[in-house]
Order: C-alpha cells, then sequence, then structure tokens
C-alpha cells in the first residue's frame, strides 16, 4: 500500500464482521470513525486559517469583509424580560417576609 493510500476500513469492517470477528471489526469501525473526523477537523483547520490570514491581509490593507448583521435577527428570537419583583429591604420583618411569600405562592392554603 503506498504512502498516500488509506487502507479500506468499511471493507476490513464487513469482512470481520461475516468471519464473526467483532472485536475486529469494532477496531475497524473505530479507525474508520477516527480517519473520518481527522479529515474533517484538518478541513476546518485550513478553512479557518485561511479566514483568519485574510482578516489579518484586510486589516493590514485598510480594506473590511462585510459581516452579516445578527442585531434583528437575534432580537426576533428573544423573548422580553421577566418583571423584577422589588427586593425586600435587609430589615424586613419576620410578617413582612411572610406576606410577601405568601403573595409570591400560587396555592397558598394558610397553613
Amino acid at each position: 500500500m503506498a504512502d498516500n493510500e488509506k487502507p479500506n476500513y468499511v471493507d476490513t469492517f464487513v469482512s470481520q464482521l461475516q468471519k464473526g470477528n467483532n472485536t475486529e471489526a469494532g477496531e475497524a469501525f473505530k479507525d474508520a470513525l477516527r480517519d473520518k473526523v481527522g479529515d474533517a477537523l484538518d478541513t476546518s483547520r485550513k478553512e479557518y486559517a485561511s479566514s483568519l490570514f485574510q482578516s489579518a491581509a484586510d486589516v493590514m490593507q485598510g480594506t473590511t469583509t462585510p459581516v452579516a448583521d445578527t442585531t434583528d435577527a437575534a432580537a426576533d428570537h428573544s423573548d422580553s424580560k421577566p418583571e423584577v419583583a422589588d427586593a425586600l429591604q435587609p430589615s424586613a420583618t419576620q410578617d413582612e417576609v411572610q406576606q410577601a411569600f405568601n403573595q409570591a405562592t400560587p396555592d397558598n392554603t394558610g397553613e
């Protein structure tokens, strides 16, 4: 096998399953996943590096790449903020605390 040629993990996986070698089939499956994830990471690293160096070149040349405006998109999906109750004063009495608790509890039975 040449140095740049990758082993065919799928064929190895299937042949090991046919032979009943579940352990070897599992290893072939893990190798295939490891290879696929490694390739995806390499591609992502190259894309990130390319965009990073392009951004640096834009800064050095004084040009900028337009960035999508996401402020409106975020506002459309944001929930309204809940109403915040007034905080109790640090010197609240036991009765004031109990009254505030009773108002905050919807199923207050008075017990």
